[in-house]
């Protein structure tokens, strides 16, 4: 009886007039890691563990790589072609991790604090400080301040574009 190839849905060595030569999967007792290779590159999941496994060079380039094992040619690498076998079936590597973080949807957008190093800055410490500094226009950019009732409120004088939006708007309260 001759040999068939063991890739699932392949028909090589089946046809009497066009026969193709098989080669048996490398020797699990000789070269198991090489074995290993060769069954991990096969998309089929129950492979004979046999020493009567093969499969066909039609899952080879036309041009593949050859050697010498023991007095036979050989492929060097691993079959690469499954034409036989459906996309689904070929087995893919796994996906990468991805290097991003889990964070909550409320931080997604959030800007570092800007505020304390404005405050490191201009050495402001107390809030009488800020009003002060703001009152005397010592911060470089314009901006309008006017008191509430548990704080200060800081407005930029520039806006956004045409519109009416001021750039920044803070409030500052007094126990800052």
């Amino acid at each position: 009886m001759p040999f068939k190839c063991c890739v699932t849905g392949c028909r090589g060595n089946y046809d009497k007039e066009h026969k193709v030569k098989l080669f048996r999967l490398p020797s699990k007792n000789r070269n198991p890691q090489e074995r290993e290779r060769w069954i991990r590159s096969i998309p089929r999941e129950n492979i004979p563990n046999s020493p009567n496994t093969f499969i066909c060079e039609n899952h080879w380039p036309v041009n593949y790589e050859t050697c010498h094992i023991h007095g036979k040619i050989r492929p060097f690498n691993p079959p690469t072609i499954f034409i036989c076998v459906f996309q689904s079936q070929v087995p893919t590597p796994p996906p990468t991790k991805r290097t991003t973080t889990k964070s909550l949807p409320s931080t997604h957008n959030m800007k570092p604090d800007e505020i304390s190093a404005h405050l490191d800055l201009y050495e402001i410490s107390y809030f009488d400080d800020l009003c002060l500094k703001v009152s005397k226009e010592v911060i470089p950019f314009p901006v309008t301040s006017f008191t509430v009732d548990d704080g200060l409120i800081v407005q930029s004088k520039d806006y956004i574009d045409t519109a009416a939006i001021p750039k920044f708007l803070s409030k500052v309260k007094m126990d800052m």
